[in-house]
């Protein structure tokens, strides 16, 4: 099973849409399970920070695909 950082890292170098939006969700879930695990753990206030970044790309990437879809469709 990838982690999140490398679902992330595959996430942000995909330019097909069909598998960009794939790889957006594995990612998005990725994460959320990464975090329910450490959410009892002291961890690094690091990859919280490199979690909370990556999840707010996703989302830009998510908008992104649907404004391009948008425009496809004119």
């Amino acid at each position: 099973m990838l982690s999140w950082k490398q679902l992330y890292a595959a996430t942000v170098v995909e330019t097909r849409p069909a598998e960009l939006r794939i790889l957006i969700a594995e990612t998005e879930r990725a994460i959320y399970f990464r975090l329910h695990d450490i959410a009892n753990e002291p961890v690094t206030t690091t990859e919280r920070l490199e979690m909370d970044n990556a999840a707010a790309a996703l989302k830009i990437l998510s908008k992104e695909i649907a404004a391009w879809e948008n425009y496809e469709a004119c």
